[in-house]
């Protein structure tokens, strides 16, 4: 009897795997958890200025092609002429649309200039052309390009 009674009343030791996490642990996994989660979430707005700036550099990058294709394949005489028209608007996937109201990027062509001097030599064949890519809604001017246009017999 009094064994059955020391054997009942004893606490044995149990093996790890048998024994719960106490509330002390549980806490101290909860604070590093919600600690990583807060850190992770003080960079989400960083993480999404870099996207948005990737997106417009690429757009930007679309425009530029776009345009300087389409002054390749006009008459090298006519650029001068092609470019005075009013802005182009371009969409914040980089296509051109109709109007302002839909457009996210204004193009302006700022200046063109007859020939250039490259490396000190004057190079007729060549036009430079300066494009302007602003911000519809902002206005600000997000870049400013200069590309050379060559003279391709047309």
């Amino acid at each position: 009897m009094i064994s059955l009674l020391f054997h009942f009343g004893s606490r044995r030791a149990t093996p790890w795997a048998e024994r719960g996490f106490t509330l002390v642990e549980v806490l101290l996994a909860l604070g590093i958890v919600s600690f990583a989660f807060m850190a992770l979430c003080g960079m989400l707005p960083v993480g999404l200025k870099t996207y948005r700036d990737a997106m417009d550099a690429t757009c930007r990058a679309n425009i530029v092609r776009v345009v300087t294709s389409e002054l390749s394949q006009s008459p090298y005489t006519n650029i001068d002429a092609t470019l005075m028209s009013s802005n182009r608007y371009f969409s914040d996937q980089g296509l051109e649309v109709a109007s302002a109201d839909d457009a996210r990027f204004r193009v302006k062509y700022v200046n063109v200039l007859s020939g250039t001097s490259l490396f000190g030599a004057t190079n007729s064949s060549l036009k430079p052309v300066t494009i302007e890519i602003s911000a519809v809604q902002g206005g600000s001017s997000l870049s400013r390009v200069t590309v050379f246009i060559p003279n391709n017999g047309n």
